[in-house]
């Protein structure tokens, strides 16, 4: 990892670091300054060090905090609710619960602070990912006893209804999850538990899954590259799902085709430095139970050794070292973990609302489009309206035409009504003039017009 040049607030010194836990010990208030002045002087820098060690903590985890709650209480403004998202995870009530459970890890209750762990999640993508054997790769023992495999092997027994099965080291025999004597969950500097995804039958609470998933401190996804295409997994979409954005995220490719440039084109999509993996966890599998068949002999143990090392699955494990170092204290490192992965889910949520607000505007778009659509036909019938309507076949206008003709239909009509005829038939005058316009009024303009009419209104409604 690169080294990180950070400067002392008390004595104005340029230090390098090459972990970011180290800025947690540089301002625990261990910075050792010296000056021309003496030991006192030294001293007074440490202890202003000290001093201004807190406050730096405290701002960056007040930040992450602040931006957790804005990130709240922007999503019920842009996700749609569940009835009306395209998917649950992309609804306000998903986002909502994992912003929840973020705040709750950020701002524990003094009993969950203790049984807090670092969270590292194995999400195999399809049930020949490999993740199931790259878990009991990880968690069991060449020389370990029959009972101790035999609970590696036989861990999903007792989870039959759960999608998740969470794995601790046998501290005890309460709580939930799977406890087992692995030396592999106590080689890290904090404790840790596992959280494992069943890839071989899909669950209804694959939500949940999700959630899970998301709110992992280190989430690790295992693909097989022969039964899933790398694009649905790295495309925008599946990013949504996957936390491959996490900064602690890892990529485990099932796959032995590994070179500089394929990992290169593989984190081409993402901001940050994926961590992407080659490994054979079959492999490393196949060299444990030989040298569990036959643990006193020396060419099992050596082809155990070449198994193992040539499945690649140790490098997960020093990667997860790299995450966890044992140069701070634990509740320090769960800490920082913590705050990495709220800063991960406010990434992801605010995703979320960019898709969402996309989808929108296309939405807004394809309205636009089919409005300035109608528009130009509408001003095409209005061209063509006093072309095809309101001037006939020869000279002049259809419409003055039938307005002249029944003006002399109805003239001659009420020129035979004369002055003293009315003296005889007052009560009949009313009728005879609406009997007269009715018969005479633009007789065959109706039949003319109503054929372009018909046609101008499916021309609207196509």
């Amino acid at each position: 990892m690169p080294a990180v040049s950070k400067t002392c607030s008390a004595c104005s010194l340029r230090i390098t670091r090459s972990h970011p836990y180290d800025v947690l010990r540089l301002h625990s208030g261990r910075c050792s300054v010296r000056s021309r002045k003496g030991t006192r002087r030294a001293a007074s820098s440490a202890a202003a060090t000290a001093l201004k060690s807190k406050p730096v903590a405290n701002d960056g985890e007040h930040r992450v905090l602040t931006i957790l709650h804005k990130t709240r209480s922007l999503i019920p403004h842009i996700l749609p609710s569940k009835g009306h998202a395209q998917s649950e995870t992309d609804s306000l009530e998903f986002w909502e619960r994992v912003l929840g459970r973020t705040y709750d890890d950020l701002c524990p209750t003094p009993e969950t602070r203790q049984a807090d762990r670092v969270r590292i999640a194995v999400y195999g993508c399809d049930e020949y990912s490999g993740a199931h054997d790259l878990v009991s790769a990880l968690l069991e023992e060449p020389f370990a006893s029959e009972t101790q495999r035999k609970a590696v092997h036989s861990r999903w027994k007792t989870e039959t209804s759960s999608n998740k099965l969470t794995i601790e080291h046998m501290t005890s025999t309460e709580g939930p999850g799977v406890r087992l004597q692995s030396a592999w969950l106590l080689q890290f500097g904090a404790p840790v538990k596992v959280l494992e995804f069943n890839s071989f039958s899909p669950s209804s609470s694959e939500t949940a899954s999700f959630e899970d998933l998301l709110t992992a401190d280190i989430p690790v996804v295992v693909c097989n590259p022969a039964s899933i295409p790398l694009h649905t997994v790295l495309s925008e979409s599946s990013q949504m799902a996957l936390p491959l954005t996490h900064p602690n995220a890892v990529l485990v490719l099932t796959s032995t085709c590994a070179t500089d440039r394929l990992t290169e084109r593989l984190r081409a999509p993402f901001r940050h430095d994926l961590t992407i993996l080659f490994a054979d966890p079959t492999r490393a599998v196949q060299g444990l139970r030989t040298v569990s068949a036959a643990p006193s002999s020396p060419s099992a143990v050596q082809r155990y050794q070449d198994d193992f090392a040539g499945s690649n699955v140790p490098k997960l494990t020093r990667t997860i070292s790299q995450i966890i170092p044992q140069s701070v204290s634990p509740s320090t490192v769960i800490e920082a973990v913590h705050i990495e992965t709220a800063q991960a889910v406010v990434q992801d949520a605010l995703s979320a609302c960019k898709s969402e607000l996309s989808r929108a505007s296309d939405e807004v778009n394809h309205v636009c489009d089919g409005i300035s659509s109608m528009r130009a036909r509408m001003e095409e019938l209005r061209v063509r309206a006093p072309k095809e309507v309101l001037i006939g076949e020869g000279d002049g206008n259809e419409v003055q035409h039938a307005v002249d003709q029944s003006r002399k239909d109805i003239k001659a009509v009420l020129d035979r009504l004369t002055w003293w005829k009315l003296l005889w038939k007052v009560d009949d005058v009313g009728d005879t003039v609406m009997d007269a316009v009715n018969r005479a009024w633009c007789r065959d303009l109706e039949y003319r017009v109503r054929p372009f009419v018909i046609h101008c209104a499916l021309g609207l409604l196509c």
